[in-house]
């Protein structure tokens, strides 16, 4: 859906505001699987969605036994089971749960599947991540026609995740393998991995200690054997080939001062796009590890504007891994301010401010080109797709100071915004991101979405279970919300009702 050129964009940007109690849980409620199959089946586009048809067995036999599978996907993932078998011991004798999900047979016996039923099935909807994906623009859909706030202002982020597999030495009789002592890396903990993957980015480059330290972190591998026939995939980092049977997670390696590999990490970044007035996550990607975050912010761009129906944000903010140029111009040309701490590069005076340009200072605020004097924005123009600020000086020393300028953003897209970062608006936003943060543990607790250690990460291997897992998560976490704003469902609300509060800006 296209808004035409700066319909949205020129309007005046309202204060940021949140929700209160929208993603709160009540475990007596909420941890009910009857709850959550009722609130599916009140939604008639979205119980349309997620039913099942039995349908027949392979090859044409004799039809399969009644049961909505994508329902039961739902309560699986809502519960606090990492793995499908324990998930159907917990459950095997609770009655209720089987019958709110339709495995009832025609004389009113309901059935329990077995475990290789259970996990051929599960396997099956693997496929249908966007089906999943829909239901989840339904229920979006649902709080925009309520509040016009939903998808105004976005946080985007990730977050690491463990992959229920490990690197392993994987040199052949035919590689000139210099060690063939050597059988497995040091496994980094995800806590240890967050930390050096943020030290690529926060670096400060006049710091001679970092810089030796820069020279030590990660390196993804840097070769992939497509040849290979095995399930897995087989890297070639620093002089050998290692083997992971993910084929889907990244594989990263550390080597020493001397270039030596020393230690490793396998898996995947969970990139999420939050709402900032619900606090509810609209995107929920997993990337492998081998690629940056800020490489794959297009990808989840386009799917925060599938979820919003095509609606354009008004803000998009992230931490400083997105303070990059090709991040600055996509929004840019979508009319959306973009809001990051800034990244010191070499020349920087300060850590947190940028370098001053020629024509602008530290701040972005565009300098008079007549007396290189402070000015004050009068406008923003994005017509014809060329983005322009105009300014006038404020203390004028000639005549020609006193004529209204004009620079184009195009010169510095992450200097030159649509608005200062002086403003309250923009400090509010900048201050917002404390507010959300928790978005990520809320998820490796409640539907194990990122887990970051062997107890709770699924053990199930490659993107398919994990999409799967996330695009879930996404309904589910979007049913309790609106249920706890009273915009879905009957009844009376255990959480009160939300009201919008105020995110004050930050102190200089």
């Amino acid at each position: 859906m296209n808004p035409g050129p700066g319909s949205r964009r020129r309007r005046r940007f309202r204060w940021p505001t949140k929700l209160v109690g929208v993603s709160e849980k009540n475990e007596k409620l909420f941890g009910s699987d009857l709850w959550l199959v009722s609130l599916v089946r009140s939604l008639g586009g979205l119980w349309d969605l997620l039913k099942s048809d039995p349908g027949s067995g392979p090859g044409g036999g004799r039809p399969r036994n009644p049961g909505h599978w994508r329902l039961l996907w739902l309560i699986y993932t809502a519960s606090d089971h990492a793995a499908m078998e324990p998930f159907l011991a917990a459950k095997r004798h609770h009655e209720p749960t089987w019958r709110a999900c339709g495995f009832v047979r025609d004389d009113g016996s309901v059935w329990v599947p077995s475990y290789e039923t259970l996990r051929r099935h599960f396997i099956e909807i693997e496929s249908e991540n966007e089906l999943f994906l829909e239901a989840h623009r339904q229920l979006v859909a649902i709080a925009q026609r309520r509040d016009d706030r939903v998808g105004e202002h976005l946080w985007c982020d990730g977050t690491e995740s463990q992959t229920h597999a490990i690197g392993h030495h994987d040199c052949g009789v035919e590689d000139d393998c210099p060690d063939r002592e050597l059988r497995r890396l040091v496994h980094l903990d995800t806590k240890r991995a967050t930390k050096m993957r943020h030290a690529e980015v926060t670096d400060d480059p006049n710091d001679p200690d970092e810089r030796a330290s820069r020279r030590r972190l990660v390196r993804a591998a840097t070769e992939l054997d497509e040849e290979d026939c095995r399930p897995g995939r087989r890297y070639r980092a620093g002089r050998h080939w290692w083997y992971i049977a993910d084929p889907d997670a990244g594989f990263r390696v550390y080597s020493d001062s001397s270039g030596r590999v020393k230690e490793s990490w396998a898996g995947d970044l969970q990139i999420k796009v939050v709402d900032l007035f619900t606090g509810l996550p609209i995107v929920a990607l997993s990337t492998p590890a081998d690629q940056n975050e800020v490489t794959n912010y297009p990808k989840a761009l386009s799917a925060a504007l599938s979820a919003l129906g095509g609606q354009i944000p008004r803000s998009m903010t992230a931490d400083s891994a997105y303070y990059s140029r090709g991040v600055y111009e996509q929004n840019m040309r979508l009319g959306i301010l973009t809001v990051t701490p800034t990244r010191r590069r070499a020349g920087d005076t300060e850590r947190g401010r940028g370098r001053p340009g020629p024509d602008w200072d530290q701040e972005g605020d565009p300098l008079c080109r007549h007396c290189s004097g402070p000015t004050r924005r009068v406008g923003y123009s994005d017509a014809d797709g060329r983005q322009r600020i105009t300014f006038a000086c404020l203390l004028p020393k000639t005549t020609r100071c006193e004529r209204r300028q004009t620079i184009s953003c195009s010169r510095d897209p992450r200097r030159l915004l649509p608005v200062s970062r002086r403003t309250p608006v923009y400090r509010a936003l900048n201050a917002a991101v404390k507010t959300l943060e928790s978005s990520h543990s809320n998820w490796r607790c409640r539907y194990r979405v990122g887990a970051k250690n062997l107890d709770t990460r699924p053990k199930r291997l490659g993107n398919g279970p994990r999409l799967l897992r996330a695009s879930a998560a996404l309904v589910i976490d979007w049913l309790r919300g609106l249920w706890n704003l009273g915009w879905i469902g009957p009844g009376d609300r255990c959480v009160g009702e939300a009201t919008p509060i105020r995110i004050p800006p930050p102190h200089n």
